[in-house]
C-alpha cells in the first residue's frame, strides 16, 4: 500500500519482548535442576537403588533444561524474523483483537 502510514505490528513487539527477557532469563533456567542434580550425584540427599535411579532421571531433566531453553529462544527468533516489524493500523487493530482473543481463551 503505497503511501500508507505504518505502525508497529504488536505481535511483533510482544515476540521482541519476550525474547528479550527469554535471554535474561536463559541462564538460570538453563541451569535450575544442576544444584539438585549435583547433590543427588554426591549422595547427599537420597542413598539407595531408588535414589541413584531417581537421580539419572534427574541428570537426564537437568541436562534437557539447557537444550529446551535453547529451543525456546530459537523458537522465538524464528516467529520474529517470520512477523514483519510494521503493519498498517487495521492490521495492527485486528492483530491486537486476535491476540486479545488467544489470551482469553487460554
Amino acid at each position: 500500500m503505497a503511501g500508507s502510514t505504518l505502525v508497529a505490528n504488536p505481535m511483533y513487539v510482544d515476540l521482541s519482548n519476550l525474547y528479550t527477557q527469554l535471554q535474561k532469563d536463559a541462564s538460570a533456567m538453563s541451569g535450575a535442576m544442576q544444584g539438585p542434580d549435583q547433590q543427588m550425584g554426591q549422595g547427599q540427599t537420597w542413598v539407595g537403588p531408588p535414589a541413584r535411579t531417581w537421580g539419572g532421571q534427574l541428570h537426564g531433566y537437568s541436562a534437557d533444561c539447557s537444550t529446551q531453553v535453547g529451543n525456546m529462544l530459537a523458537e522465538v527468533q524464528q516467529a520474529l524474523q517470520s512477523t514483519p516489524q510494521q503493519v498498517t493500523p487495521q492490521e495492527a487493530q485486528g492483530i491486537r483483537k486476535t491476540m486479545t482473543l488467544i489470551a482469553a481463551n487460554q
